[in-house]
């Protein structure tokens, strides 16, 4: 459940106005999103914070989503902030 409502996030998040480097600049986030909450999630499953199946991918998505938003933030941030120094 909580993949199709990611996945729903992910898509709908248009991090630059190019249609091109939004789908190149959306892969690299959503893979280092990925990493980060695979990382995080199996040291909770380490660590004894995690212990079933599901518990797990749910800590997995939220955790994914969350890293995932943050990210297209700070790009989108980034990239208005060159946009607006170099019409300068």
């Amino acid at each position: 459940m909580l993949s199709g409502i990611g996945k729903f996030v992910i898509d709908s998040i248009t991090i630059l106005d190019d249609t091109l480097l939004n789908l190149i600049v959306t892969v690299i986030v959503g893979w280092i999103s990925y990493i980060l909450a695979y990382k995080i999630t199996g040291n909770a499953y380490l660590y004894g914070v995690v212990e079933s199946k599901s518990g797990g991918s749910f800590i997995h998505w939220i955790v994914r989503i969350g890293i995932f938003l943050v990210l297209s933030i700070v790009i989108r941030w980034g990239y208005s902030i060159y946009n607006i120094i170099s019409s300068f």
